[in-house]
């Protein structure tokens, strides 16, 4: 079964007895890998004292809250309900005029541009971290897929490859490109390369796409919450 201690943190991971704190030194503007999971209930004043300890090494402040912990409201903060879904039986409408492929030598420069593009509204700093970050990853055991339509790339997804499961990250259909089935026949062909593993994904629960993920399949599994802090030039 699918939780939330399944979902994947890139960074390194510090245990502390209140929380666990992830640092990206590679990405350090990427606040999914730079942030801390609060592990045990927490107050307000508690909270403020760690936002200021992620600030001496970074510009974001960001907390993960567990399904079973309370999370405290803080004054400027975002929070955000994301809910994790996996996948138990498929029914995806497959587009016959999209090419769907895992990213390979041929097809990083595609790749590239089109992460870059999808990162660049959260900031050029971030689009250019992710980009050199991306290129180190795609040397070693990086997965990923990409879609064509009429030889042009207009979506794809990073997979986070375990022994069980697959997770899908940071999947993205180009706006001009959304509902023609494109992000359905991506996940056709995932699922049909990877029939003994478990896949899975963190959905926006104000999101649009959760619905489509239930129609597509997805069984619900957990709920859990996240505070955010942008940068005052954000």
């Amino acid at each position: 079964m699918i939780d939330f201690w399944t979902v994947n943190r890139y960074g390194t991971a510090y245990k502390m007895p209140d929380y666990i704190r992830f640092v990206d030194k590679e990405v350090p503007s990427r606040y999914d890998s730079n942030g801390m999971v609060i592990t045990t209930d927490i107050t307000k004043e508690q909270l403020l004292v760690l936002a200021e300890e992620q600030l001496a090494t970074q510009a974001h402040v960001k907390f993960t809250f567990p399904p079973n912990i309370t999370v405290p409201m803080l004054e400027d903060y975002e929070l955000s309900e994301l809910e994790i879904y996996e996948l138990t039986t498929p029914m995806f409408a497959v587009n016959e005029a999209i090419t769907v492929q895992f990213v390979d030598a041929a097809t990083v420069p595609d790749f590239l541009r089109l992460s870059y593009d999808e990162a660049l509204p959260f900031g050029e700093k971030y689009a250019k971290e992710r980009e050199a970050w991306l290129c180190r990853k795609l040397q070693q055991d990086f997965v990923a897929v990409i879609a064509y339509y009429q030889n042009e790339a207009v979506g794809a997804v990073e997979l986070i490859v375990q022994e069980n499961t697959v997770e899908l990250d940071q999947f993205f259909v180009r706006e001009a490109f959304q509902r023609q089935g494109i992000g359905s026949t991506i996940q056709a062909f995932i699922e049909a390369h990877f029939l003994y593993h478990t896949i899975f994904l963190v959905a926006d629960a104000s999101d649009t796409p959760r619905e489509m993920y239930q129609r597509q399949g997805y069984d619900y599994c957990a709920t859990f919450y996240e505070l955010t802090k942008q940068p005052p030039s954000l």
